[in-house]
């Protein structure tokens, strides 16, 4: 469990940009830029492993598929390692048990949009699309290959053209809910779509609306509300059993339950 230390900022930083298990070259230096402008976070670990590696990255000012491949690794490292510091997970609210969680459980569905009409453009890649924010769907290759057959109202049929359409017109759509307002608006700010699984599940508790989507993949991404409008991701890993970097979202008893739940079910 995190606060708000160096250490623990540093985490939080590197547990966003590869959340997606993909590192580009815009969070490589995002996050060489936090190391620069906070200087406790490089003196401890993991900022100071990683201040190192991205000291001798850029140094001839050029990073290369191999230098990207090696920082890869060495989050990967660091992610265990953080991982396994925090076992065995601490649940901190009730015992788990085999009874269902309290909670209600709804499957998110993307608003229709009416009357839309098909967009073209190039994004700011260089890649060309076409995008129909009616039926959710798009001429992009991320699309194409990784979305075309998820459910037809999913949330992972969101490519990044998609999600930052959505986005633009979320105050106009009346049945748009809080987790999904707060996805659409960080995806967008970060230039990328949402996760491409199956499942897209809103968690309603005492404790508010949370989101969890999970599919084929390996991973759960739990989206738990922090203060209104505001929200803070974790990731599951179904394979290991453990939340990624050893953070788990502190309460929230039911929802912790329901994802270690799929776990067991998968």
């Amino acid at each position: 469990m995190l606060g708000s230390s160096p250490q623990d900022e540093t985490i939080k930083l590197v547990s966003r940009i590869t959340e997606d298990g993909v590192l580009d070259t815009e969070e490589v230096y995002e996050l060489a830029e936090f190391l620069n402008e906070n200087e406790q976070a490089a003196l401890v670990w993991p900022g100071d492993v990683l201040h190192e590696a991205l000291s001798t990255v850029f140094e001839d000012g050029v990073l290369s598929d191999e230098e990207m491949a090696a920082l890869g690794q060495l989050i990967q490292d660091i992610e265990k390692e953080a991982a396994e510091a925090e076992l065995p997970t601490v649940w901190d609210d009730a015992p788990m048990t085999n009874k269902p969680p309290a909670i209600d459980i709804v499957e998110l569905t993307i608003p229709t949009v009416a009357n839309a009409e098909k967009k073209s453009g190039t994004d700011d890649q260089g890649e060309a699309f076409t995008l129909d924010v009616g039926d959710l769907t798009c001429s992009c290759a991320d699309w194409i290959s990784k979305r075309a057959d998820l459910p037809a109202r999913s949330g992972g049929r969101l490519c990044r053209h998609l999600t930052a359409e959505l986005n633009r017109i979320k105050e106009s759509l009346p049945e748009m809910n809080a987790p999904l307002s707060w996805l659409l608006g960080e995806r967008t700010q970060r230039g990328k779509g949402t996760h491409a699984v199956e499942y897209y599940n809103l968690l309603m508790t005492d404790d508010g609306t949370s989101l969890v989507s999970f599919g084929s993949s390996n991973w759960a991404h739990v989206l738990v509300p922090i203060e209104e409008a505001v929200y803070e991701r974790y990731g599951y890993d179904f394979a290991e059993g453990r939340w990624s970097y050893g953070r788990h979202p502190v309460g929230f008893g039911p929802v912790r339950q329901y994802v270690q739940q799929l776990q067991t079910d998968a």
